[in-house]
């Protein structure tokens, strides 16, 4: 997602361009550097202990890069503007050479080093000179964001959710609440191939004396109230898929009838004597460990082991940190709005744990676009106004240097002026033209965020 709010989708073409000539002698310096590693590490890549590590390229100016997955060698990457071994970004705010991530073999980590860069790289919110990455870790090198990581755990959901849509093994889908584990179900319907329909049901919901007849189904005079008979929700998904959600909270009275309509594929309403086949596919979902509860006694162990035939977590949203955006971006979509966002902003969601995982980002979304139309860019005037608790790693604080950092309001708009003065080569004059705004104007704003235009002049953007 880049600056002016495009979204683009992963791209297969590799990013890292290699030049055999002509390269300067700093990017000559780093492939000498970069060649003497991978001969230290040549006894080290076999090594099964060590996972394959990426970078995710989340938000950046140079749209055709959004999206794509950079497998870091166990050697060095040098990512700049300009550099001619190693990762190049168009990024007017990055410098030619801005930062490079090192593999560590003796530890087998990779290290993060800003390479002397002009406005200086940020890890996980914080101005940093070196550092150790962890997986998930958000690297910020000018108006370009990139979440490093080992592997990717939703490949390996989503691969084992094709694998088992095509069968007819019950599916126990586990992770914390908003995860998305209906998303996952109604996924794994879709390809089923299945032509009924995909019908869910919160066993929370179920009121213990009515849950019988909410799944199987009445005859008229089964109970007091009945005056009508009802299908249950069984024969509503006869052909298609039922998600028992929150499974873990069926009565136990209830689980008897629910395993044997599993293993007979047949259910009896209540009040009748007979029963009915069906063909359903069903899965089940929850947040609870039910070997727990089978121990506490409130969960059946005959009944888990017919739903547990394939079992799938689904990581939290602070897992997946590389998605944040571009869901972002699809729950903007499916309100018919594209979606901007700035890059103040667009750090705050990456940095942000999620708490309520993918429930949440779609809530603050639907709020934007409810709020503004979507006719601006999201960013951290409105985060600080809906949702301030995101906003928490921008407070005043004090960065790597020790210079103490502005406030919160004004943090956004010295971050916009810095990108102006890299855009203008610091001439005040063309930025005061651009924001139609008095020179003045704009040299008291540069004194109120502690900016020199002067240390921008001669930059080649």
């Amino acid at each position: 997602m880049s600056r002016n709010g495009a979204v683009h989708a992963a791209e297969s073409e590799p990013v890292t361009r290699i030049a055999a000539a002509g390269a300067s002698n700093r990017d000559a310096a780093d492939a000498r550097e970069a060649l003497t590693i991978t001969a230290s590490v040549a006894d080290e890549s076999a090594r099964s202990d060590i996972e394959p590590a990426s970078l995710t390229i989340v938000h950046c100016p140079d749209e055709s890069v959004v999206g794509r997955v950079v497998a870091l060698p166990r050697s060095v990457l040098v990512i700049g503007r300009e550099v001619d071994i190693g990762l190049r970004v168009s990024d007017a705010a990055m410098s030619r050479t801005h930062l490079r991530i090192v593999f560590d073999v003796r530890h087998g980590t990779y290290q993060l080093g800003d390479a002397g860069s002009r406005n200086g790289t940020r890890l996980d919110g914080k101005t940093v000179v070196s550092e150790r990455l962890e997986s998930g870790a958000v690297i910020r090198a000018g108006e370009t964001l990139m979440v490093f990581g080992h592997g990717d755990e939703m490949s390996a959901v989503n691969f084992k959710a094709e694998a088992a849509a095509s069968s007819d093994l019950s599916v126990l889908i586990l992770g914390e609440t908003g995860v998305g584990k209906e998303l996952l179900a109604r996924r794994i319907h879709k390809h089923s191939g299945r032509k009924g329909p995909f019908v869910a049901v919160n066993c929370a919901s179920l009121v213990r004396d009515l849950a019988a007849g909410e799944l199987f189904g009445h005859r008229r005079g089964a109970f007091s109230g009945a005056t009508e008979p009802r299908d249950g929700l069984f024969l509503h998904a006869d052909g298609g898929t039922l998600l028992l959600d929150e499974v873990a909270d069926c009565p136990l009275e209830l689980q008897v009838a629910l395993l044997r309509a599993l293993q007979e594929r047949q259910i009896r309403p209540v009040g009748s004597d007979r029963e009915i086949s069906v063909d359903v596919r069903v899965l089940a979902a929850t947040l609870f460990d039910l070997p727990e509860q089978i121990a506490a006694g409130r969960f059946r162990a005959d009944l888990y082991a017919r739903l547990a035939e394939t079992v799938i977590r689904v990581p939290a949203l602070r897992q997946r940190r590389s998605e944040v955006l571009s869901l972002a971006a699809q729950f903007a979509e499916e309100l018919n709005k594209p979606l901007s966002i700035t890059t103040n902003a667009a750090e705050a969601l990456l940095l942000w744990s999620f708490p309520h995982n993918i429930r949440e980002l779609r809530s603050l979304i639907r709020s934007f676009v409810h709020v503004t139309g979507a006719r601006s860019a999201l960013d951290l005037v409105f985060l600080r106004a809906e949702r301030p608790e995101m906003c928490a790693l921008f407070e005043p604080g004090t960065d790597a240097a020790g210079a103490s950092s502005v406030s919160v309001g004004a943090r956004g708009e010295r971050e916009e002026l810095e990108r102006l003065l890299v855009l203008h080569a610091g001439n005040v004059s063309s930025i005061a033209q651009a924001l139609g705004k008095p020179r003045s104007h704009v040299y008291r704003h540069l004194r109120a965020c502690g900016l020199s235009a002067s240390r921008f002049r001669g930059e080649k953007a």
